[in-house]
């Protein structure tokens, strides 16, 4: 069973951490947690030595900034989660680089899962959450502004360990909710069209890279003992050569609540490892939830 006992999650004192928080809430009923890190990390700020004291004491006249913001991230959670959350909830404001902070937390608390916010409109290239899913030693949850209890889920698969792992945590929420519809997409690989100079999009050759898709799915589920019965497969071929674009137009098609997919993978023409299709996805998608898993 797919656990989730230690959680941080990043605030930014935005509208978006109660919609991660509601999130973590739902996520709780299927994957408990034990304990909820908040982890609010303020920008390193460098001010000019000047005779007269300290700079930042000039903004700051009564306590230090950390412990004011600490104190509104606790009065923002009770505002939110009510004075008895599910959960153990512990609150910490650091200054410093977003992505090593967050990356050094996740080993010190020896954290199960990592949340993050992400916004439709972002404020920034986006680098700081490629990077923080790329080192992260855990499973990253990536969450939109609106994210709702998934009850729809596409789980890319390419027949990897990394895939099963991914159908398998869906599979462990869909016990306690038999109503969670599992939608697994395999992206049908073509070589390209002038590979071997052969000319591959006639419909004798497309069935055959089909069937074989098909037969490997049924091999897939054997070794890793996949209920097949409880999930529902779909194959898209990839014509545009750009895997997360499918995912993310079967998502849209589906009206998907949540993205869940392995760190990296396999497939046959191409390596489907992360830094490809898996930061492809995190780049591309700001409506559906992501959960990466390792």
């Amino acid at each position: 069973m797919t656990q989730f006992k230690r959680v941080i999650a990043g605030l930014d004192f935005s509208e978006l951490d109660r919609v991660m928080l509601e999130y973590l809430v739902a996520l709780h009923e299927s994957f408990p947690i034990e304990t909820l890190y908040l982890l609010h990390i303020l920008p390193s700020f460098s001010a000019p030595k000047i005779p007269e004291g300290d700079f930042i004491s000039r903004f700051i006249q009564d306590e230090p900034l950390d412990e004011v913001l600490k104190r509104k991230l606790e009065k923002r959670v009770v505002e939110i989660l009510g004075d008895k959350p599910p959960f153990e909830i512990k609150i910490e404001v650091i200054e410093g680089k977003p992505s090593e902070n967050i990356i050094h937390w996740v080993e010190v608390k020896k954290a199960d899962l990592l949340v993050m916010g992400r916004k439709a409109i972002s404020e920034g290239s986006g680098i700081v959450a490629k990077r923080v899913a790329r080192l992260a030693t855990c499973p990253v949850l990536f969450v939109t502004e609106t994210a709702k209890n998934p009850q729809r889920i596409v789980v890319p698969i390419d027949y990897s360990e990394f895939a099963a792992r991914a159908l398998i945590t869906a599979l462990n929420r869909q016990l306690l909710f038999p109503k969670t519809e599992i939608h697994a997409l395999h992206i049908v690989e073509f070589p390209p069209n002038d590979y071997y100079l052969i000319p591959y999009k006639e419909a004798g050759f497309r069935k055959i890279l089909q069937d074989s898709a098909k037969e490997a799915y049924e091999k897939f589920a054997a070794d890793y003992h996949i209920p097949t019965d409880r999930i529902k497969v779909v194959y898209r071929e990839n014509l545009t050569q750009n895997p997360a674009k499918h995912i993310m137009e079967y998502a849209k098609e589906l009206g998907s609540d949540l993205i869940l997919t392995g760190a990296r993978g396999h497939s046959v023409f191409r390596n489907m490892f992360f830094g490809s299709v898996t930061e492809s996805l995190i780049e591309r998608n700001h409506e559906f939830p992501l959960l990466i898993v390792r």
